[in-house]
């Protein structure tokens, strides 16, 4: 996994993990460049190759969603019905801040 620090008003990471239990990638993968270099390895870097972009592009996409909906929410006027005090005494809001991503 790629990171690094960036001068943003939001952020989001999300991790993509390709292998699973009955697709279990090598362990070689910890250091792609020597992966790369034997030949057992290269059915699953085409693999990797043609897979990794496509879950890379759903990830980048559902974060552009969860912000962009982030945002409109912040530009709407969350105060406009004050807050409520349940039985509970806890200060909650009436409306829900969280919503699922469409």
């Amino acid at each position: 996994m790629e990171s690094a620090r960036i001068l943003v008003e939001s952020l989001a990471v999300v991790r993509v993990i390709l292998d699973t239990p009955q697709n279990e990638l090598s362990s070689a993968w910890l250091h792609p460049a020597r992966a790369i270099l034997n030949p057992r390895n290269w059915g699953e870097a085409m693999w990797l190759s043609r897979e990794a972009p496509k879950c890379a592009d759903l990830a980048g996409r559902l974060i552009a969603a969860a912000l962009r909906r982030r945002k409109e929410k912040s530009t709407e006027s969350i105060d406009t019905e004050p807050p409520s005090i349940p039985s509970t005494g806890k200060l909650t809001r009436s409306r829900s801040s969280e919503a699922p991503i469409a």
